[in-house]
């Protein structure tokens, strides 16, 4: 969505994804399981109902920058829930330091967007 609209904080964002993936990546690797993102694009995914999420989402994103501002917002809001459920049960240490950096992460996140969307929605 930062090739579409070319503001920053898709770019900013991207960047900090990027982190979190890598960091997600490392504890696959220690904890020897396979990587479903191995030898994907950005955008592809192995399963089929990510997938589509992704493709709507995207389509959505493209149709207007308020669209694509409620796209992040909606992605981070998705990540805050599966990131909280999971530390209510996660018993290593060291997964929920991991799991704690992301969630604070996307809240940064998503009160970025939402202040990007405050900003669109008072024009």
């Amino acid at each position: 969505l930062y090739v579409k609209w070319n503001v920053r904080i898709f770019d900013r964002i991207a960047e900090s994804e990027q982190r979190h993936f890598d960091s997600i990546g490392r504890q696959l690797t220690l904890h020897a399981i396979a990587d479903p993102a191995l030898d994907k694009k950005a955008g592809e995914f192995t399963d089929p109902d990510l997938q589509k999420i992704y493709n709507d989402l995207l389509a959505k994103g493209v149709l207007s920058l308020k669209d694509a501002l409620e796209v992040g917002k909606l992605v981070e809001e998705t990540d805050i829930e599966d990131l909280e459920k999971i530390l209510e049960t996660e018993t290593s240490a060291v997964l929920e330091r991991v799991y704690t950096s992301l969630l604070n992460g996307s809240l940064n996140h998503l009160d970025a967007f939402e202040g990007y969307l405050e900003i669109i929605n008072a024009q």
